[in-house]
């Protein structure tokens, strides 16, 4: 198996990419790749935060959850393991 292949096998098994949502294990904040990062959904996502305010208390509300989750540091180490359980499953 080459390297790219690899590497195209574990991102596939990874249902985020942002390291808030990675480190959550859900997804906080939306994310949006390739052919989904077009100006349209981009505009959904946006106007999801502007139009609906209990949504938009709800993420602020999980990303300070996250914070003092993280503590004051050890971020990278978090994501680490988080990383290393999605690989095993």
């Amino acid at each position: 198996e080459d390297v790219v292949q690899c590497f195209t096998d574990f991102v596939n098994k990874i249902p985020f990419f942002g390291m808030v949502n990675l480190i959550s294990d859900r997804e906080i904040v939306p994310e949006r790749f390739q052919q989904a990062a077009n100006p349209q959904e981009l505009s959904k996502c946006l106007c999801r935060f502007i139009d609906e305010p209990q949504y938009r208390s709800n993420v602020v509300r999980d990303l300070q959850s996250l914070k003092q989750k993280l503590g004051a540091g050890g971020g990278l180490q978090t994501l680490a393991k988080t990383l290393l359980e999605f690989e095993r499953k």
